[in-house]
């Protein structure tokens, strides 16, 4: 049984942690510490004394779920789905998730690093000793590794008194646990999902071999349809078209395509699509199967007919039914409110975000728009037999602020969800010697604002503007100062909006300063110089430095104002 009596503070002996992912990429926290399913995110924080989620105390969950200070983490370019994962330590299996891709390593000195939604390396299992580097699968497509749609990796830390079993007590990357020469403490009861949207480079390194086979190590097999029978006939409207084939070994997902890709269906973890009612014709269909490695090819083509009665059309039926006298033009089926839920309430553009739609018709075809009801199409769903329906999408460009999902169905059904974007700042390449070029991407700022490029601090130098477009995106390569290494940041603020986003960089010289060797105690990564050092106190005489600066959540450095409550410099 889990026991959860908080253990006596004990004095880390591990090495390093790292991100459980090679370097060379930028990744980023797609979901920071401190948040709740009650507000739209996925991790729980479990008070062991209510059963209920710390946060909201509303939703229920299991006393094991100690996810207060994990990471979610994304690659920057969307593209991490089949990325190696690498064990971001040194220490021993103490148990494997195989549903949902996970495991837990003992460090042996009373912590526990845990991460999960990969596709996990064959032969693993517990008691299995493990070196940082070490290959240990590679990130699960959509919809695999219990990822929820969303290709991720999460990580997470416990100090523990079972070697991470069930005695769990989350505990922040912070100080004696910095992850990767990063500091990610924790920043108060008030502030949620903190860390989010940072972007970060790993210095993992593959060690031993990288052609250990997973479980998706190759794209899957071609799926074979096995019904209905070539050729079927479907002349009642209560038998439409349901599609079914065998499972390819080591998919993940399907998808099926009408007409040589007029319609296609959503990509699917079940072996079946329900069509719903279709206008009357011939029908030709293929189905296809994918994983973290790739897509299979189309299936050999089956074709079936649709051959509905007038009496019977569901055009005729809706009329029969209706006697409203402020119905919709003739053929246009009576809206009704349906319900619609989005796995996070803010966003950046580019994030695969998963919808989930609830109370539609059976087998009724959704239609999802960004903005409005004639805005960019970003997806489709078929409602199962319960008129549940669960998609990803891709968020289109789009300025910061509050915009809307919305749901249309071919019956019917309307659903709308909020979300909101948040600026982001993306560079290549990752690493960069001092006087280099890095080329930057902008999103999610205000349309056609100014945005500036500082240089370590928002009062740091400017290495330029940008001119944002009227979805709030844009670029601009600059040259990177000549002096420092290590990491460094680059901050981007919108002079209309406000709007903050920051990118870190990693600036080597020739040889090799800056690198992961010149990490110092504390986790920060410096090069030799002079520096001044500071520190912060937050909340003290309005959330200011001695010097005036405004304190941010994600702040490196920290000012104790030289002032009291009632004497202050300025």
């Amino acid at each position: 049984m889990p026991t959860f009596a908080t253990p006596a503070p004990v004095a880390a002996s591990h090495g390093a942690i790292k991100f459980p992912f090679a370097a060379g990429a930028d990744w980023w926290i797609s979901q920071g510490y401190h948040t709740s399913p009650a507000e739209g995110w996925s991790h729980y924080n479990c008070d062991p004394n209510s059963g209920k989620d710390e946060i909201s105390q509303t939703e229920r969950c299991q006393p094991g779920w100690q996810y207060k200070y994990s990471f979610d983490l994304r690659r920057v370019d969307g593209a991490e789905a089949g990325q190696p994962v690498l064990s971001p330590v040194d220490g021993v299996i103490r148990w494997i998730d195989p549903a949902y891709g996970g495991m837990s390593i003992d460090l042996g000195d009373g912590y526990a690093v845990a991460f999960y939604h990969a596709d996990l390396v064959r032969g693993v299992e517990a008691g299995q000793t493990v070196r940082q580097g070490q290959k240990l699968g590679v990130v699960s497509g959509p919809g695999g590794g219990g990822n929820g749609g969303t290709p991720h990796i999460h990580l997470t830390l416990w100090q523990t008194e079972d070697g991470g079993n069930w005695s769990r007590i989350p505990v922040p990357f912070t100080d004696d646990h910095g992850l990767d020469g990063y500091d990610f403490p924790f920043l108060g009861e008030r502030e949620r999902n903190q860390h989010w949207n940072r972007v970060v480079v790993s210095s993992n390194v593959l060690v031993g071999r990288d052609d250990t086979p997973v479980a998706s190590a190759t794209a899957p097999a071609t799926p074979a349809p096995t019904g209905p029978a070539d050729g079927a006939l479907f002349a009642d409207l209560a038998e439409s078209p349901l599609l079914t084939w065998d499972a390819s070994a080591e998919a993940s997902e399907y998808q099926v395509v009408l007409n040589d890709g007029e319609r296609t269906s959503p990509w699917l973890t079940e072996t079946l699509w329900a069509t719903g009612t279709l206008p009357n014709g011939s029908y030709r269909w293929q189905v296809r199967a994918r994983n973290a490695a790739g897509e299979s090819g189309l299936s050999n083509p089956m074709t079936f007919t649709v051959d509905l009665p007038a009496e019977e059309s569901p055009q005729r039926r809706r009329q029969a039914n209706d006697a409203s006298p402020s119905a919709a033009e003739p053929g246009t089926p009576p809206a009704y409110t349906a319900e619609m839920n989005l796995a996070a309430a803010e966003v950046v553009v580019g994030t695969r975000l998963t919808v989930n739609g609830a109370s539609f018709q059976a087998g009724e075809q959704v239609r999802l728009s960004w903005d409005s009801e004639r805005g960019e199409p970003i997806g489709e769903a078929t409602a199962n037999e319960a008129g549940a329906w669960t998609t990803a999408v891709t968020i289109p460009a789009a300025p910061g602020g509050a915009h809307a999902i919305i749901g249309r169905g071919d019956r019917g059904g309307q659903a709308d969800g909020s979300v909101a974007v948040a600026p982001s700042l993306s560079r290549d390449p990752v690493t960069v010697a001092p006087g280099g070029t890095v080329a930057l991407g902008l999103a999610g700022f205000g349309a056609s604002e100014t945005v500036n490029l500082a240089w370590q601090s928002e009062a740091g130098p400017s290495l330029g503007t940008v001119t944002t477009d009227p979805t709030g995106g844009g670029g601009l390569n600059v040259t990177i100062p000549a002096e420092g290494a290590g990491v460094q940041e680059i901050i981007a603020l919108g002079a209309t909006s406000g709007g903050r986003a920051v990118a870190s960089l990693r600036v080597e010289t020739a040889d090799g300063r800056g690198g992961a060797s010149d990490v110092v105690a504390g986790g920060s990564m410096l090069g030799p110089g002079t520096y001044q050092v500071t520190t912060t106190v937050e909340g003290l005489i309005g959330g200011s430095t001695a010097s005036g600066h405004t304190i941010q959540p994600d702040d490196r450095f920290a000012s104790l104002p030289a002032c009291t409550t009632t004497s202050c410099p300025w």
